[in-house]
């Protein structure tokens, strides 16, 4: 039985994160226009509660704080409220965009209110009580009108309905329908039915463990099926291919349906199938992590995967739910939520929200987005992808920020507007405006349909997802001349610069704030953490005077794309808002959009100074304000059949990078960011989540403008792992497997044999030749190398120790000499600490920026040298031995293992049969001295590090001269904690 751990380090702090990110974007979506906010202040309780009365079931609840019962027991137009201490109730919902707070009317100790008085429709209506004047929390509540305009309880039978044509509805079932002969079918508005058919599902989910319905796969565990009794509080997973065979992943849990020996969980079908490869998703179904569930005797589904092993196959061909075809007589109208009402004869209605499927994805665009400038005809185009918009309008203002005190609902007022036209054909909304309106403040508003998951709010200005600059995330857009700004960028001059190959790259991790926010980087304060600063830092002796000292080539910087960040917080960029902006806070002049500029002129006098640069792009989920969900919840983002968000990313949201207008934005973006600012290649955040079609377009349109495009994928999510399906495919990874294996060697307990397939390139695994490996021991993720290494018992690597250091830099002698692309993150050299916080996203200044005096500790300072001459060594020609680009032959790595299994020597191309020098690394990690027993094919070897020194024309002895080595048998003492490093001629 496979059974992999996934990545989990980058993914759990990340829920902290990313949870501040939702709260934010959640309170940002739902208060604009008078929607219910997630935050509220409760009511006063009375300090004599009223006893709560008992109802039976059959009884009409009456609604209260903690009570969220569904109202229509029997039709009814009433809904009842109780909670003691309070002085007036009013009620809001979906039906009109949550604009009109209604009274309830207070009969003795109950409120009631009449939704004769709403005058709504057949539906499903979202709706939150208001007591003394203040939205309840939690999520919102729900009711449903039947045709008589009342509320009724719906039958629980139908799973989701979706449009896969513009004139077909497609709606799939939970369960079998008994008595299909007298149904009769709706649809609200109502439309024109011409006919309705069934297709015939076979409901065999108990034995297969699965049943496949539209977009989404339901995993079902029953006890019965399999012979097992579990309790309620056991956790029952579903492992397989998808995840890497993670049983302990709880994104991957099970529910108990309630009162039943049943057990499911709903998936996205794509989820499931993304890391499979071609062939058919295998799956198992696991006890509270460890017991694994052979499949059924009869489970048409089993197949041996001649390994010793029987796993269940899913084929979505092989289940489907009953699926009902409702075919309209013309179109239906993308931009008005349709609900579809089935009724059969003695049975209560059923009741489903129509929602986009492939009719929705049928409908693209090749006209170029945002804006457009006109110089010829002195005009401006603006252009925004929205087909199931009912309405959007072009805002001009006079002002940058969105949001302004004191005016209604706290939103700036617009200065001008401007009404939009659509193409129905491509879902393409424009308007030209006379005048070149370089510079000014625009937004969008965006109508649509108000059904559940729908995101539409006329009231709130949405920024232009193609802008090239924002104020901020929360101000307005900013209409860019990429032509002019020549005082902040005066043209390009770069034009000779090719990026390093990718065997020579040695990448560092930084980020723009902390690279020179402290005064220790000598920066001017007015330009500290900015883009200028890094090039202000040139003369100081740190910022790109030390990168260029320490031989780095390749700055990989944290995202740079217009972040959730205010205007004064310090944020990492992991909460992307809009694509196409440069961060405004790095600029200069924000409100009159220097940093499109200056991050051009960054870029350029980068390259001139032999800097390639990797951007850190996050397209797995966004932040806040959530402007894609203002333009179209249900076609940016993965939903699951409730329309809650997919959450894979940890973050709230996972963007469905698999429509075709959102893989044309991430093409686009791409794109972009190599032709307007020159960048050299990509770090995708959360790679995994993004669907291979995709990743695989990117790839070809990046190398039709530059083959030698660097694409680096953090290969995991909560889903799973996706390192092997990138096999041979020209992306690279960061490889988790190579910072495990080495950091736990380096503290004297780790796996030797992983570490033996890491330094190998981790071709024996996911990699197709070394250079897919990103090999790297520390990132801005998770604790730094200092403090995972320390032996301070707070793990705070400020108390540094000459154990610490020798940990550092043995560490570090195995990355340099391994094959594949080393990788190093900002301080990792000179053992930065950031305290022993394992997570610092929101720590600010404070932890993150560097501080350029700590290079002076005598132990950082020796650090801080071996890192130098090691990179010199691997870029140097005798290094090309360690650059390797293929296949690895068999014998271009030969092991020496001494007994204590916290030693390891290698040799590299010590018969000297492949191009660069022949090398030969002893490390010890354990606590004590170890002789290793090692052979010189040769003549003509030199010890070149001892574990503190680098010195390529040999270690010198007592004597004052090198330590040199004929060929024949030695023994070899390697002190603890040490690495030593041997050259052949």
């Amino acid at each position: 039985m496979k059974r992999r751990a996934t990545e989990t380090s980058r993914l759990v702090p990340a829920v902290v994160l990313c949870g501040f990110v939702v709260v934010v974007g959640l309170v940002f979506l739902v208060m604009g226009g008078g929607r219910p906010r997630a935050k509220v202040v409760s009511p006063t309780p009375s300090t004599t509660p009223a006893a709560p009365r008992v109802y039976s079931s059959g009884q009409e609840p009456v609604q209260g704080l903690d009570i969220r019962a569904l109202p229509g027991v029997r039709p009814t137009t009433m809904i009842h409220y109780r909670q003691p201490g309070i002085a007036k109730v009013m009620i809001a919902g979906s039906w009109d965009g949550w604009k009109v707070k209604r009274p309830l009317t207070r009969r003795g100790d109950l409120w009631v209110f009449d939704i004769a008085d709403l005058e709504v429709g057949v539906g499903r209506f979202e709706y939150k009580f208001l007591p003394n004047g203040h939205w309840e929390p939690g999520e919102n509540r729900l009711f449903f009108v039947n045709k008589e305009g009342k509320l009724q309880r719906p039958r629980d039978i139908i799973f989701t309905a979706r449009m896969e044509r513009s004139d077909r509805i497609d709606v799939y079932f939970g369960r079998p329908l008994h008595n299909r002969e007298s149904v009769t079918v709706e649809l609200a508005p109502e439309v024109p039915i011409r006919t309705i058919e069934w297709d015939t599902g076979r409901d065999g989910r108990e034995l297969l463990g699965y049943a496949v319905a539209g977009d989404f796969v339901t995993f079902c565990m029953s006890e019965p099926t399999y012979g097992t009794i579990l309790e309620d509080e056991d956790r029952v997973t579903v492992a397989g291919s998808f995840n890497g065979w993670d049983a302990a992943s709880g994104a991957w849990e099970l529910k108990r349906i309630e009162k039943t020996r049943l057990w499911q969980g709903v998936f996205s079908l794509g989820a499931v199938q993304s890391g499979a490869g071609s062939a058919l998703p295998e799956f198992k179904f696991v006890i509270n992590g460890s017991r694994w569930l052979d499949p059924p005797l009869l489970a048409p589904n089993a197949e041996s995967d001649n390994k010793g092993h029987v796993n269940m196959v899913l084929d979505p061909t092989l289940s489907s739910s009953p699926v009902l075809h409702i075919h309209t007589t013309h179109p239906l109208d993308l931009s008005v939520g349709h609900t579809v009402v089935l009724e059969s004869e003695g049975e209560q209605p059923a009741y489903a929200i129509v929602t986009p499927g492939a009719a929705l994805d049928r409908i693209v665009s090749q006209r170029q987005l945002g804006v457009l400038l006109d110089h010829e005809r002195k005009r401006t185009g603006f252009r925004l992808f929205a087909p199931r918009a009912s309405s959007v309008e072009l805002c001009f203002y006079d002002g940058p920020q969105g949001q302004v005190p004191g005016q209604a609902a706290g939103l700036a007022s617009p200065s001008e507007t401007v009404p939009m036209m659509r193409n129905r054909s491509d879902g393409v909304w424009d308007v030209w405006v006379d005048e070149l309106r370089i510079g000014a403040y625009y937004s969008y508003r965006v109508d649509g349909a108000q059904g559940t998951g729908d995101g539409f709010n006329a009231e709130r200005p949405v920024g232009d997802p193609y802008a090239r600059a924002m104020v901020n995330e929360d101000g307005h857009s900013i209409v860019i001349d990429p032509t002019a700004g020549r005082s902040w960028f005066k043209g390009w001059t770069d034009t000779a610069w090719r990026s390093p190959a990718w065997s020579d790259m040695v990448i560092y991790e930084t980020h723009v704030r902390d690279l020179t926010s402290h005064r220790s980087s000598g920066v001017a304060p007015e330009l500290r953490g900015r883009y200028a600063g890094i090039l202000a830092s040139e003369g100081t002796g740190t910022g790109l005077d030390h990168l260029k000292a320490l031989g780095i080539n390749m700055i990989e910087l944290m995202p740079v794309h217009e972040f959730q960040n205010g205007i004064t917080d310090h944020g990492w960029g992991y909460s992307p808002v809009f694509f196409f902006a440069p961060e405004s806070s790095y600029g200069q002049a924000p409100l009159e959009g220097s940093h499109y500029y200056e991050f051009k002129h960054l870029v350029n006098e980068l390259h001139q100074r032999g800097f390639g640069v990797i951007l850190d792009v996050v397209y797995n989920h966004v932040g806040a304000p959530n402007v894609f969900s203002l333009i179209d919840n249900k076609y940016y983002f993965r939903m699951d059949h409730e329309f809650r968000y997919s959450n894979f990313s940890g973050c709230g949201n996972d963007v469905r990078s698999e429509g075709p207008m959102v893989r044309r934005l991430l093409i686009e973006n791409v794109l972009y960011w190599m032709e307007e600012h020159h960048v050299d290649g990509f770090r995708f955040d959360l790679a995994e989540l993004i669907d291979m079609e995709t990743l695989t377009a990117i790839r070809d349109a990046a190398r039709k403008v530059n083959p030698n495009v660097v694409l680096i994928s953090e290969p995991w999510s909560f889903r799973g792992d996706h390192k092997m399906a990138l096999k041979g495919k020209g992306w690279s990874a960061w490889n988790n497997q190579f910072r495990d294996a080495v950091k736990g060697f380096a503290k004297g307990e780790g796996d030797r044999s992983a570490v033996k397939a890491s330094i190998r390139g981790s071709v024996d695994s996911f990699a197709a030749t070394p250079l897919q490996s990103i090999n790297y021991l520390e990132s801005h993720d998770d604790s730094c190398l200092a403090d995972d290494l320390t032996e301070d018992a707070k793990k705070d690597g400020r108390n540094l120790s000459a154990v610490d250091a020798r940990r550092n830099r043995l560490a570090a002698t195995i990355l340099f000499t391994s094959l594949g692309v080393p990788m190093i993150s900002e301080g990792q050299e000179y053992i930065r600490s950031k305290r022993g916080l394992h997570n610092t996203y929101n720590k600010g200044d404070a932890i993150n920026q560097l501080r350029w005096d700590e290079r002076k500790r005598p132990e950082a300072a020796t650090t801080l040298r071996y890192y130098r001459d090691l990179i010199a060594l691997r870029r140097s020609k005798a290094g090309g031995s360690l650059q390797w680009s293929m296949a690895v032959p068999d014998d271009y790595i030969q092991w020496i293992e001494p007994r204590d299994e916290r030693a390891l020597g290698y040799a590299i191309n010590v018969e000297g049969r492949y191009p660069g020098a022949r090398f030969m690394v002893l490390a010890n990690s354990g606590d004590a001295d170890v002789t290793f027993a090692l052979r010189f094919p040769s003549l003509g070897w030199k010890q070149i590090g001892d574990g503190s020194r680098i010195n390529v024309n040999g270690i010198v002895d007592a004597t004052g001269r090198p330590r040199l080595f004929s060929g024949g048998a030695y023994k070899v003492k390697v002190p603890a904690q040490t690495a030593y490093i041997f050259a052949g001629a």
